[in-house]
């Protein structure tokens, strides 16, 4: 319990936004506070967003103009095309994870400030959470290693006994018909892959409010606690994502731009998710510990009474 706790920041009433006390998963209870929170404080995270978008878009158009020039339309890439793919777009490539990591963990990081305290925010607090860089980056790579690892293992099994199976062929088998239940196996594997790697998805979806909550939580303790307090509930994260649909569909017909005004809402929104997931497993842990310290101490009654006796 006490390793829990001290991922939760603690503030005087004073201090928090009055918002609705939540003692259930209520999306409509989320969206409501996070309503309230961002009251008349839209227009830093706004502005922290649209430099964001300014930021990444200036990294994508190199990238995307290089890999055009570096592309002659042949099916198999020459020598020039490989040199400076790994020579040019992989460090390009890791300069863009980098970069877009910070930029999510800073914007997080303001997003937090605005959930824990009623004060005025400034565009200084989110510059000032880029010092959390290394933090994002970690994160990152740390989900995306643990969700390749489980879309592997789930694909694995479907590839091995397509391999079973056409080395079962007869000899004269065309070579048609072994490319056939090649490509069928593949993409039957990929259904057990993509139904793994959403369930993953949502257990590990609380990595980086974890590390925006705490900062010195390591990016393995913020994956394992994510898995903890995420148990039973990865269902209605994924509902409360549903949910947004309408708010996603108003971004693409405005291109985009209505994102600016829609991230934030959405962000405070499952940080009010988050809290209430943070809060239930603290609870949890201690009526487990109760009920524990309730069969220790009627054992040991028990046992006293046989020693009376």
């Amino acid at each position: 319990i006490m390793a829990i706790k001290g991922i939760i920041m603690e503030h005087t009433e004073n201090e928090i936004v009055e918002t609705q006390e939540i003692t259930s998963f209520n999306r409509k209870k989320f969206k409501e506070n996070a309503k309230a929170q961002l009251k008349d404080r839209k227009k830093i995270p706004v502005l922290a967003l649209l430099f964001s978008f300014l930021i990444t878009s200036l990294i994508y158009i190199p990238y995307y103009l290089i890999l055009a020039s570096t592309t002659t339309g042949s099916a198999v890439p020459t020598e020039s095309e490989i040199t400076k793919a790994y020579g040019i777009l992989f460090p390009l490539m890791l300069l863009i994870v980098a970069i877009t990591s910070t930029l999510n963990i800073a914007n997080l990081s303001l997003h937090f400030k605005i959930f824990k305290s009623s004060a005025k925010v400034t565009f200084s607090d989110f510059v000032s959470s880029f010092s959390l860089w290394l933090k994002g980056i970690s994160a990152a790579l740390v989900k995306s290693m643990y969700l390749y690892f489980w879309s592997m293992l789930a694909s694995l099994p479907v590839l091995i006994i397509s391999l079973i199976i056409t080395s079962l062929l007869p000899k004269e088998t065309s070579e048609q018909l072994v490319f056939t239940i090649a490509q069928i196996a593949t993409f039957v594997s990929y259904i057990p892959c993509f139904i793994i790697l959403i369930v993953k998805n949502y257990q590990y979806s609380q990595m980086m409010n974890i590390i925006a909550d705490n900062n010195s939580v390591s990016s393995k303790k913020a994956l394992d606690l994510s898995s903890k307090i995420t148990k039973g509930y990865k269902k209605d994260l994924f509902i409360l994502d549903l949910s947004f649909i309408g708010w996603i569909l108003l971004a693409f017909v405005t291109f985009g731009i209505a994102l600016l005004w829609i991230t934030p809402y959405m962000s405070l929104t499952k940080i009010n998710a988050y809290d209430f997931l943070k809060k239930s497993y603290v609870e949890k842990l201690k009526n487990e510990q109760a009920q524990e310290k309730e069969e220790e101490t009627k054992t040991t009654e028990s046992s006293q009474e046989k020693d009376e006796e």
